[in-house]
């Protein structure tokens, strides 16, 4: 009757274990009682965190080295356009007061209507005098220069006549490459020119550039300007330049 009785016990115990409601033992884990199915959401949730704060450490990593490479380009750029050659083109679309005058050599070439209308500028004391002035700049170097601003004076027979700023982002090709830049004017000539008549002005307008040729007359100080991280670093010293190629 003994064994019969262990027997009967020892299968309430296994029993009892192997029921599928029995209850999971609970564990303490930092001075809190939890399951092993906390234990795995834990440890599972403690590697995502790992795993993302590795993506986050790459990503910066990879941040300031794509920074850097960029500062150093940019201002490579700039320390290559020091080396190229600049000249000054030719102008194009010049007006007076409103009046195209790009194909015109003397004042008897204009309308009486023209003649007019600029006399009545000269009158008002605003004679304006626009034109394009395109220079062009050659890179014989074997990487890109480049320039996002440029601060400029116009001088025509060695008298400041205006300045002004381009913001523009050009980009010049190595070996050789050329690009152009479009430098707009547009000043007062009586102002500019204070104490003349009326046709000395207009002839002084008319003689700028000959049809078909550069401006030997008109001189460009240019400062360059490349943005590096966003912060402006400025040429030195300003190019002078001619209507021949030259570094300066």
């Amino acid at each position: 009757m003994i064994w019969q009785k262990q027997y009967k016990s020892q299968r309430a115990v296994v029993s009892t274990f192997a029921s599928p409601s029995s209850k999971r033992s609970n564990f303490r884990v930092g001075g809190q009682e939890t399951t092993p199915q906390s234990i795995t959401e834990h440890t599972l949730a403690l590697y995502m965190k790992r795993k993302l704060l590795k993506q986050i450490i790459i990503l910066i990593a990879l941040s300031v080295c794509i920074t850097s490479c960029s500062v150093v380009r940019q201002a490579n750029e700039l320390k290559t356009l020091a080396k190229c050659d600049f000249r000054i083109y030719n102008m194009e679309g010049t007006t007076l007061a409103g009046v195209k005058i790009d194909d015109v050599n003397r004042m008897s070439d204009i309308s009486l209507l023209e003649i007019t209308k600029i006399m009545g500028a000269f009158a008002s004391g605003n004679l304006p005098l626009d034109f394009v002035l395109n220079i062009q700049v050659r890179n014989p170097n074997g990487s890109v220069a480049a320039l996002n601003r440029l601060d400029w004076i116009l001088y025509i027979d060695d008298i400041e006549m205006t300045r002004g700023i381009l913001s523009k982002r050009i980009e010049i090709p190595p070996d050789g490459g050329m690009e152009n830049i479009p430098v707009e004017v547009s000043f007062n000539l009586n102002q500019a020119i204070d104490g003349k008549a009326a046709d000395a002005l207009i002839n002084f307008a008319l003689n700028l550039s000959e049809k078909g040729e550069r401006p030997t007359r008109i001189l460009v100080k240019a400062k360059p300007t490349i943005y590096v991280s966003g912060t402006p670093i400025d040429y030195p010293g300003y190019i002078r330049i001619r209507n021949e190629f030259g570094t300066r």
